[in-house]
Parts: structure tokens; C-alpha cells; sequence
């Protein structure tokens, strides 16, 4: 596995709560004539409202209209953000979804500071809608925060988290991004772990990965167990076991996978998992077989026009590979060339 691979795993959660943010954040956008700046929230706006006690009868009726079928459980809605069980920021985008592209952005953050009043248990919740109001400013700041260029992405993460803290505190930071910032700490200490680690029994090093974990994710790691599909523990741990593995007979290399299969899936996942092993390696066998009989025939007909050849190899492809295979390889071939 690619370190730059296994880096993109590791913050692809990450990387989805960014996307989603870009996507509805420019659905709102969208309305906006070309050089106008869509303020998230007016101080005087959100003043007016916590001065009269955070409770407006017509943004209370319209927030629970909107927001009353949203299904999320509030409840320790702190605890569980400290904990890495609830991302905040997740959280916020899909109550701002529910809103629609036709609301003004500021006009549905208002709507949501007082949703969050209102289904929260006191005095829990004019603690979360004064943490949410200090993240709009800092998200309305942020839209017009441009990073240096030509940095490496640990100095823009250093960059990123020094502007957080700058703006929202150290505690509101680690409520919003600790989960986040500690995924990519991790990221960047397993590059040296899978190195320094290569040459230690697998057993060992598989306990000492559980390790650095626990270390790196301190307080979020049980969330991070509890979020983590069984099928992505197993392909760590096979990446962790390769070393060993490559190092063992065909026969010790399936049943050593065959015991880890069973382990996380059962018998029924592994024998599941071995017939697609199976069907893989026969489309391999197939594929294989092709380009050996494509460069014999290219070789020997090296004189047919460029059209003839095409056709020639097509046919060859639907007899070697069958029709819907052939079509698929096509297809890949096409986009490795477009690639290029």
C-alpha cells in the first residue's frame, strides 16, 4: 500500500465533511450577484435575539417546521463532540440543508441557533448555540482567508489550526476539529511507524499500531473503534501482516488470510471472500492470456491498416475474454490511454 494511499484513507473523512461544506455552502451562494459577500450573521441581528432571551415565537414556529424530522439525538451533544462521537461541523451542514437554496444563509443560521435553543435540555444549550455562533464568525472569516501557496500540507494544517485557535480558542478548536487534527497527526506519524516497523513480527507490530492509536487519538479513540468498519480493520491488518506474508509458501500465504478472514467475517465472509479472490484471478488468468495473443498478433500482422487492426483485436478480445469482459477492458484500456 501507497503511504500517500493509506494517508488519503485516513482523512477521507475529513476530506467528505470539506466537500459537503464547498457544496451547500455554494448552493447558497449561488443566488448571490457576482462581487456580493453573503454575511453568515449580523452581530446586531444575533445581539437582538440573545437580548431578548433567545426565544422568538415565529423562529421558534419556522425551526421546528424545518428541522422537527431531523434525525439527531442532542442529548450530551458536548460530551459526545469531545469524544469524537458527533462532528460538529457536520452537525451544522445538515441542519443548513434542511433549510433549502431558497433561505438566505443568515436568515437559516438564525433559524438553527434557535432550533439548538429549543431541543437541548438547559443549561446545555445556551452553551452550544454560543459555541455555534462563535464557529459562524469563524467561518465567515475563513471564506476570505486565503493560504500562502507553496506549502507543504503539514504547514498548511499548522497554518489551519493556528488561525482555529486564534479565532475560536483552544477549547471551541478541539470541540470543532480535535477529532479531525488528531486523524492527521496520526497520518503523519504512521509514514515513520510503517517504516520503522517493517522487519517486526506481525503479531508485534499489529499491538504495537494499537498503540500508537491510542496514543495519537487519545480521548477520540474509542469513537474511532466504535466508527471503524470491520472490513477497513482487516485490510490494516493485512497491510500490516504483507511483510510477513511475502515471505511465507502460496500455502501459508492462504491459510494465514484465510484465518484473519474468518476472524473479522466468519466462515461464510471468508469462503465469500475466497470466491471472489477466485473469479479476480481468473479474469487476471484471461486478461493475461489476451495481451500475450495481442502482441502475437501484432507481431505478425504488422501490415494491416490501423482499422483493420482494431477490428481484428476486438474480435480476439470478445473470443478470449467473452463479450462483456472484453467490452469492460476496452473501456479501461481507453481511460489509461485518455490517462496519459
Amino acid at each position: 500500500m501507497k503511504t500517500n494511499q493509506l494517508k488519503f484513507w485516513l482523512l477521507i473523512g475529513g476530506v467528505a465533511v470539506t466537500l459537503i461544506v464547498i457544496a451547500v455552502f455554494t448552493m447558497y451562494r449561488s443566488g448571490a450577484n457576482d462581487g456580493e459577500t453573503i454575511s453568515t450573521l449580523s452581530n446586531e441581528q444575533y445581539e437582538q435575539w440573545r437580548q431578548s432571551g433567545m426565544d422568538d415565537p415565529a423562529l421558534s414556529e419556522e425551526s421546528q417546521r424545518i428541522f422537527g424530522d431531523v434525525a439527531a439525538n442532542y442529548d450530551n451533544l458536548l460530551e459526545q463532540a469531545r469524544t469524537g462521537r458527533v462532528d460538529l461541523v457536520v452537525v451544522l451542514w445538515e441542519l443548513r440543508r434542511k433549510c433549502g437554496d431558497g433561505m438566505e444563509l443568515d436568515h437559516c443560521n438564525m433559524l438553527i441557533l434557535q432550533y439548538l435553543k429549543n431541543s437541548i435540555a438547559p443549561p446545555d444549550n445556551t452553551a452550544v448555540v454560543e459555541l455555534f455562533r462563535k464557529y459562524l464568525a469563524y467561518e465567515e472569516t475563513m471564506m476570505a482567508y486565503t493560504m500562502p501557496s507553496g506549502i507543504s500540507d503539514a504547514e498548511r494544517h499548522q497554518l489551519l489550526m493556528e488561525k482555529r485557535r486564534e479565532l475560536l480558542g483552544l477549547e471551541a478548536t478541539d470541540l470543532f476539529f480535535g477529532f479531525e487534527a488528531a486523524q492527521f497527526d496520526f497520518a503523519e506519524s504512521f509514514v515513520e511507524f510503517r517504516n520503522s516497523t517493517a522487519n517486526m513480527p506481525p503479531e508485534k507490530r499489529i499491538a504495537a499500531y494499537e498503540d500508537l492509536r491510542k496514543k495519537m487519538y487519545g480521548q477520540y479513540y474509542e469513537a474511532l473503534r466504535e466508527k471503524e468498519p470491520a472490513f477497513d480493520t482487516y485490510t490494516m491488518e493485512m497491510e500490516l501482516r504483507s511483510n510477513s506474508l511475502a515471505s511465507m509458501s502460496t500455502a501459508e500465504q492462504s491459510a494465514q488470510t484465510r484465518a484473519v478472514r474468518e476472524r473479522y467475517f466468519g466462515r461464510d465472509g471468508a469462503d465469500r471472500m475466497a470466491a471472489v479472490d477466485r473469479q479476480l484471478a481468473d479474469e487476471q488468468q484471461r486478461e493475461d492470456t489476451y495481451r500475450a495473443a495481442e502482441a502475437d498478433f501484432l507481431r505478425q500482422n504488422a501490415g494491416l491498416s490501423e482499422s483493420e487492426k482494431k477490428q481484428a483485436l476486438s474480435k480476439l478480445r470478445v473470443q478470449i475474454l467473452g463479450a462483456e469482459e472484453a467490452e469492460a477492458y476496452a473501456r479501461r484500456e481507453e481511460l489509461a490511454q485518455a490517462s496519459k
